[in-house]
């Protein structure tokens, strides 16, 4: 189940320094990479998506950064938990069993849990701000034991 959560677009994202190891970056600024979705995995059409990571933890189980995708369908499958703020477009996210379904827009958020199976449909274009946490204490280890279903 995905939970889903409504608040204002968010535009910009600042973490003023005042912890050890506190950073400051802009959720407009830095260039955004090609991350090919599987071919296997595309439902329709021929999305392209980009990614930047903004933050990274010290053991790599935790961070953060902007994905954006134009039009198509494809499935995703959860091999982290992940946490997602629309920023700009649409997405309309199917999940597989029950088949909710949920239209997330700019300032929707939502919660996907490791190992739930869903598939996207992107009408034009979105952009979200993402979080990703590895489960376990290694994170190498962890996907590997998930990829395996341990």
């Amino acid at each position: 189940m995905i939970d889903v959560f409504s608040s204002s677009p968010l535009g910009l994202f600042r973490r003023h320094a005042g912890a050890q190891g506190a950073r400051t970056f802009r959720l407009d600024q830095g260039p955004l990479l090609p991350r090919p979705i599987d071919p296997s995995c595309i439902e329709e059409g021929t999305p392209e998506a980009r990614c930047t990571t903004f933050t990274e933890s010290p053991d790599k189980r935790l961070s953060s950064g902007l994905w954006e995708c134009t039009a198509g369908k494809f499935k995703v499958a959860f091999s982290v938990d992940e946490i997602v703020h629309i920023l700009d477009g649409e997405v309309i996210v199917r999940e597989d069993g029950d088949g909710a379904v949920y239209t997330l827009r700019p300032g929707d958020a939502a919660y996907f849990p490791l190992g739930l199976v869903t598939h996207w449909h992107v009408p034009e274009f979105v952009r979200k701000f993402f979080v990703v946490r590895v489960p376990g204490g290694n994170a190498r280890i962890a996907r590997a034991r998930q990829r395996l279903g341990m």
